[in-house]
């Protein structure tokens, strides 16, 4: 029923996330085997899916702790970063033009650089907003679906 290892108990229904990289083209039980390239298991994410971009995967955890691993080696480049301040996060992030937009249940959208270094461009605060569906982008448009409001931010001019 459980698993006690050092004190810890595993219960039905418990949030255990493991991040795998598999070899494609693989078939059967690959437990053991070369085709599993790298595994995580620590600060992985529970709902929000992962993004991929130039090599480098991206996922942040329910609770707003970010990471970045190289896709082929599962070497960290910033493991379990802490956001400008706690967040909540059901909504996947979002990567377009450089940057990775992670809309908080809070109502902030928090913009990362993408690459092997974590930093923190801006938060945008939209007032009244909790985001829980993922951000989408369009012709270079990202849109937002809040609660109650579809935001669309766009450069200016257009």
């Amino acid at each position: 029923m459980g698993d006690r290892r050092a004190g810890h108990q595993r219960h039905p229904g418990s949030r255990d996330p493991n991040l795998l990289a598999i070899r494609l083209g693989r078939t059967g039980d690959l437990t053991g085997s070369d085709a599993i390239l790298w595994t995580n298991q620590r600060g992985n994410s529970y709902t929000p899916s992962p993004v991929l971009h130039e090599g480098k995967i991206y996922f942040v955890t329910d609770t707003g702790l970010v990471n970045c691993f190289d896709v082929l080696t599962g070497e960290a480049h910033y493991r379990q970063q802490r956001l400008p301040q706690p967040y909540n996060f059901k909504a996947s992030p979002v990567g377009s033009n450089g940057k990775l937009c992670l809309a908080t249940e809070q109502g902030d959208v928090v913009v990362l650089k993408l690459g092997t270094a974590y930093e923190v461009l801006a938060t945008n605060t939209l007032s009244g907003q909790m985001f829980i569906a993922s951000p989408a982008v369009a012709e270079g448009d990202l849109y937002l679906r809040g609660q109650n409001t579809l935001c669309c931010i766009r450069e200016g001019g257009r």
